[in-house]
């Protein structure tokens, strides 16, 4: 059983390679964090990659919310739970540009595919959520919203 409180990493921005539109999902230059639990080993949880949720009480308690609303991107990825006893799912808007997750377990996660195991106190890059180019209108395009597929 975790102690603590809950584990809280809020993002306002997230490093995109262009070239992949893949996001580097352990880059907390622009997030911040609250609370700080203490899993079984012990050790201490500070801070979450983006894109991921998960909780260590036997239920999928853990949640997250992934919005890439007025932006030129679309989710490409898919989620899959991990670690432990594992349990959750990803809910997947309508348009593409927003999901909301809920993990846990007994020490599980969801997680962009493939799993990560004991995603926590994220430290060296991760390029592991994959966007897509979202459909444009020209008023995206003169407002710079727009993006080019160049693969």
């Amino acid at each position: 059983m975790t102690r603590g409180t809950n584990v809280r990493t809020t993002f306002t921005r997230v490093r995109i390679d262009p070239a992949t539109l893949l996001v580097d999902i352990n880059d907390v230059t622009f997030a911040t964090s609250t609370g700080s639990a203490v899993q079984p080993g012990p050790f201490v949880i500070e801070s979450m990659p983006y894109a991921v949720a998960g909780s260590c009480d036997h239920a999928a308690s853990g949640v997250g919310r992934v919005d890439l609303g007025g932006t030129a991107f679309v989710l490409a990825a898919t989620w899959v739970v991990g670690g432990f006893e594992p349990e959750g799912g990803a809910t997947l808007s309508a348009d593409g540009r927003s999901a909301d997750l809920a993990g846990g377990g007994y020490c599980g996660s969801i997680t962009p595919a493939p799993a990560i195991y004991n995603p926590v106190n994220p430290a060296v890059p991760d390029f592991h959520l994959q966007l897509a180019c979202g459909p444009h209108t020209l008023v995206d395009v003169l407002l710079g919203r727009a993006c080019v597929n160049l693969a």
